[in-house]
């Protein structure tokens, strides 16, 4: 019985993210590329829509236990309030750009308390090229949004390495085997979940709004059994860490 409850969840769960990417596209995956997309003017957001769809969306698939990482969605949501913020001040459309970059910058700063790396991902991932202007409102936001976190939130940085003794030499050919052989396992990782999802998103038998059903319900099935697997996968590196 508690089984059933738990499935028919997680099916309600689906069908309402589903509900969500169907009437708001832009909400669909990372959002990193739509990002890009609107920077370069390829594509266009409707920031309030996109905002409210991917926090609810956000929750409740890691509420869920999918593993939906936090980079992309913290990314798109602070670019969705930037540009929220420049059609308030009646901006134009260079400073739109600035705004949603800034807010994008924030949103990853915030995501992992590491706002220099809020402000490489813009100038290397959005931008692709240095600018002293984007530059400085992406280091002032960042530096904003990890002071929030830290100081009103207490928000801490996912990884903490202390007291790390030192390596051997001999261990450094073991650390290069490593490094190939994780190397392999992730790029195989990656070509295996573009090409899944280019097989989901081919069958069009499936409506939109029933397609996250599926991956909900095979990943509570699996949590049933192996609890580990569900999230991010943080704590697993957390306790490893821990162990040794």
């Amino acid at each position: 019985m508690v089984h059933t409850c738990f499935i028919l969840v997680l099916a309600a769960i689906g069908y309402i993210i589903g509900f969500i990417v169907k009437k708001e596209p832009m909400v669909r995956g990372s959002g990193i590329p739509q990002v890009e997309g609107v920077v370069l003017r390829k594509m266009s957001m409707t920031w309030w829509k996109v905002l409210i769809g991917k926090v609810i969306g956000g929750i409740l698939s890691l509420g869920a236990g999918l593993s939906m990482g936090r980079e992309g969605p913290s990314i798109q949501i602070g670019a969705s309030i930037g540009q929220g913020y420049s059609i308030g001040l009646n901006g134009e459309k260079i400073r739109e750009n600035l705004l949603i970059t800034s807010g994008a910058s924030a949103g990853l700063a915030a995501a992992f308390n590491t706002p220099l790396a809020g402000v490489i991902f813009a100038l290397e991932e959005i931008h692709k090229n240095f600018s002293s202007l984007i530059l400085l409102a992406c280091v002032s936001s960042s530096i904003a949004a990890d002071f929030v976190c830290s100081e009103f939130f207490g928000l801490k940085p996912i990884f903490t390495f202390g007291n790390i003794s030192v390596l051997p030499l001999n261990y450094y050919g073991c650390i290069a085997l490593m490094g190939i052989i994780l190397g392999i396992f992730g790029a195989l990782f990656n070509y295996t979940l573009l090409k899944s999802k280019d097989v989901y998103a081919r069958q069009k038998w499936l409506p939109v709004q029933l397609r996250p059903i599926i991956p909900l319900l095979l990943a509570g099935i699996a949590g049933l059994f192996f609890t580990k697997i569900l999230g991010g996968g943080q704590n697993i590196a957390i306790e490893l860490k821990l162990q040794f």
